[in-house]
């Protein structure tokens, strides 16, 4: 998956804390900090961080927003058929369906979203 600079730099925190254990990227931490690194994150735990997000941030957000708006500046930035490849859609019209109508709002509203430091 393509990631932009702000994104390859948190990444690359999270793998320096996670180490170089287990092959999954996102793994669960336990209440006393222990990360599972034989565990993949459970849908639950990825909704509830979006969540505390969302409402950080002040904005109704679902983890299928995130796909949404990349998928949406990627088709902003080289168009359809790039859009379907970055999403791996095998029809166009897939792909379609995902691209934002109001880009400029969402556009907006993730730019007002900060990357942690």
């Amino acid at each position: 998956v393509p990631l932009n600079t702000a994104a390859i730099r948190v990444l690359k925190a999270w793998l320096t804390t996670r180490g170089s254990q287990g092959d999954i990227i996102f793994c669960p931490i336990r209440k006393n900090g222990a990360i599972q690194h034989d565990h993949l994150m459970s849908t639950v735990a990825m909704w509830k961080i979006c969540g505390a997000i969302s409402k950080r941030a002040g904005i109704k957000l679902t983890t299928h927003d995130f796909r949404r708006t990349a998928i949406t500046k990627v088709y902003k930035a080289k168009g359809l058929i790039a859009a379907r490849d970055f999403a791996r859609h095998a029809d166009v019209r897939t792909t379609q369906r995902y691209v934002l109508n109001n880009s400029a709002d969402v556009r907006d509203a993730a730019e007002s979203i900060s990357m942690p430091e």
